[in-house]
């Protein structure tokens, strides 16, 4: 019974008119490169990396090549950034790590991203 729910679990979001990993796809790449534009337009050093639905955002100058590398990111200016979309009702995970999920739709999207302007502007 388990492997008939996971086949149909699996058929279920692989197939249909759309497949719901074309939309996290999209979706996470939008609030990724959205968020990169924003903050970029304000002046900040910001590199995301990762891609789709599951992506970091760090403000420093360069890509990180290791771990090491990741530890130069300026994380209390991402703290200060996560508590000022807090102020506007975006709850981020305090380590700049994003996760898009099937539950959100095209409008938290850009909720999201209105809330990020409003919060550099």
């Amino acid at each position: 019974m388990v492997l008939a729910a996971a086949k149909a679990t699996l058929t279920t979001l692989c197939e249909g008119r759309e497949s719901i990993y074309k939309s996290l796809w999209t979706r996470g790449e939008r609030l990724r490169l959205g968020l990169e534009a924003l903050l970029r337009k304000r002046g900040h050093s910001v590199v995301t990396s990762g891609g789709g639905p599951v992506f970091q955002v760090s403000f420093m100058d360069k890509p990180a090549e290791n771990y090491r590398d990741t530890l130069a990111a300026n994380s209390s200016m991402y703290s200060d950034f996560a508590l000022a979309m807090l102020g506007e009702g975006e709850l981020l995970l305090p380590d700049g790590r994003w996760y898009v999920s099937a539950a959100h739709t095209d409008e938290d999207i850009e909720a999201t991203l209105s809330a990020a302007a409003k919060v550099l502007a």
